[in-house]
């Protein structure tokens, strides 16, 4: 049997999930299951060791350009969430600078000090 097989077949079940559009709202979901498939492929890939027949060889033509979708999608996802948490932080901020507006300033204008004493 091929040994390549169980990592393609993992990874294909990769690609559809994080391709997967009626997911796409779940996004938590998705990534532990992503997660879960990611450490398999792992554990599979471990195992992996040359020399390669000519079988393999043309799977491994088959699974690197898949393999680079993925990355692609994954990073696309993580950028996506980086820009919803700074979203989500600048608008946290404007909501602090909304009902404190003078919280950050340290001017002393208006001071009066009593030399007397």
């Amino acid at each position: 049997m091929n040994r390549l097989q169980p990592v393609l077949n993992v990874s294909k079940k990769l690609e559809a999930l994080l391709y997967d559009e009626k997911h796409s709202g779940d996004r938590e979901s998705v990534i532990s299951k992503a997660t879960e498939l990611i450490d398999e492929r792992g554990m599979l890939m471990e195992k992996l060791i040359a020399p390669f027949s000519e079988e393999e060889m043309e799977m491994g033509k088959i699974l690197i350009p898949l393999n680079t979708k993925i990355e692609q999608r994954m990073n696309m996802i993580f950028n996506e969430l980086k820009l919803e948490m700074k979203e989500l932080k600048q608008q946290r901020r404007s909501k602090q600078q909304y009902k404190n507006p003078y919280k950050d300033v340290e001017v002393m204008d208006g001071m009066y000090v009593d030399s007397k004493n």
